[in-house]
């Protein structure tokens, strides 16, 4: 569950159905705008507001305003305190109905969207300066209202692209157009999108323009710190980079806003664009419309040269040609040759064991077996003189193992272990000394090695 669990708990008293308080509340601020009924409003008015309701909607029953009263007196009714028994509406309320109206008609949908641009976002010569001119202008609080005007007039110009992307379709949809009236619609519907690819490319170029020119502005806060980097005044540094930091915010800030301007703006301009191919389905439209009418036209004449009459009726001379199933023959695939004997099967030849290979097989494996054996056995006590003593020499060790008759595989692979074991083990510490250590009996040298803990 999100943080903010109260906006999921009183969502339905923030914004309430439309049969438990929706329409009643609409229906009841469009009467106080046509003048049928004052600010407030008493319960009998209510009730005749839901009566209306339910029979403009054809519903089953009337709501009762005993049932939906507590939920819209949350936030959307109040009573009256100088006039017991009225009600009015909140502010809240005619805030939520003013946002619908203007999400379906959109105040600045015949506005220019570069006029927004301009009238918000400009800069004058020598407008700025100092950084408290440039906060006023356009810190993050000052600039809100203007953010929202462009915010305002671009979710509008998308609803009026959509709107119109969806009347080309319904244009195309639709079998009874003639071709004049059906080209005449299309042409108004796409005079709108070229109005609007215009306007949008002469915002841009606006807003490139205020954005050069912002740029400059902070760029010159900027190159005072550098007319100070040398100066005794400590104070008047920090004051110098503190300001170009500030204006280095509000920069970033419009930045900010206008990387989100840009992704609606190229939605927008997608938009158009997916338009534009409306044009090769009206054209395909044309073509498919123009050879039905062809066939027609050719089905008629073959009717007119056949066609015959007498008092029985209209007859057809040498009738119309039957649509016969399409038939193909079967193919019918056999085998010309089929062998009916019974085929002989494979002789298994049985290759009897060789005794003397698998012995000697076996007695290679048993020798690896048991030199890992002695291996492993060599190696615990290894382990156990290293725990004991807390070192041991390698050169030591396989003497040991040599002197009692083992052979040389089995020494190596003692050192072996004990080398990697130190390699796994973190305490274990291995010293080589450059000093060559003969073993005693193998013509073998190796380097003097130390195991310790």
């Amino acid at each position: 569950m999100p943080d903010n669990k109260e906006l999921f708990e009183k969502y339905d008293l923030l914004l309430p159905s439309k049969y438990d308080g929706g329409y009643l509340i609409i229906a009841i601020d469009e009467k106080i705008r046509t003048g049928d009924l004052d600010g407030s409003f008493t319960t009998k008015e209510i009730d005749d507001i839901l009566a209306e309701t339910s029979a403009h909607f054809q519903l089953d029953s009337v709501p009762q305003w005993s049932r939906i009263k507590d939920n819209l007196l949350h936030y959307f009714i109040r009573n009256d305190a100088e006039e017991p028994g009225k009600y009015y509406l909140t502010d809240y309320a005619k805030g939520v109905l003013d946002m619908m109206r203007n999400k379906l008609n959109n105040p600045y949908k015949n506005h220019p969207l570069k006029k927004s641009f301009e009238s918000s976002f400009y800069l004058r010569s020598n407008e700025i300066k100092d950084v408290e001119d440039l906060e006023r202008k356009f810190g993050r609080l000052f600039i809100s209202g203007p953010k929202k005007v462009i915010t305002d007039h671009l979710e509008g110009l998308e609803d009026e692209l959509r709107d119109a992307y969806k009347t080309l379709n319904e244009l195309l949809e639709n079998d009874t157009h003639e071709a004049v009236s059906l080209v005449k619609a299309f042409a108004l519907t796409f005079r709108k999108f070229g109005e609007r690819a215009e306007d949008i490319t002469n915002a841009m170029r606006s807003k490139d323009k205020f954005l050069r020119d912002l740029q400059m502005v902070v760029d010159k806060f900027y190159a005072e710190i550098d007319l100070v980097r040398f100066s005794d005044n400590e104070s008047e540094k920090i004051k110098v980079v503190s300001d170009w930091q500030r204006a280095r915010d509000i920069y970033d800030d419009i930045i900010i806003f206008f990387n989100d301007t840009d992704r609606k703006i190229k939605a927008a301009r997608r938009q158009i664009f997916n338009a534009s191919e409306k044009l090769s389905e009206l054209q395909e439209y044309f073509s498919t419309r123009a050879n039905y009418r062809l066939q027609i036209q050719k089905l008629f004449g073959y009717v007119l040269q056949t066609a015959g009459y007498r008092e029985d009726g209209t007859i057809f001379k040498n009738g119309f040609p039957l649509k016969s199933l399409v038939y193909e023959q079967e193919k019918m695939l056999y085998l010309k040759h089929y062998e009916f004997a019974h085929k002989k099967l494979n002789a298994v030849i049985q290759i009897p064991p060789d005794k003397e290979y698998e012995k000697e097989e076996r007695t290679k494996i048993e020798k690896e077996i048991n030199r890992q054996k002695i291996i492993n056995h060599w190696v615990n006590n290894a382990k156990d003189h290293l725990n004991k003593h807390g070192q041991f020499l390698l050169d030591e060790m396989m003497n040991t193992i040599l002197a009692e008759g083992e052979d040389l595989f089995v020494a190596y692979g003692v050192a072996s272990e004990m080398i990697s074991l130190v390699s796994e083990i973190p305490d274990l510490k291995i010293d080589i000394t450059r000093e060559l250590t003969i073993l005693n009996q193998n013509n073998l040298a190796l380097w003097k090695t130390k195991i310790r803990i």
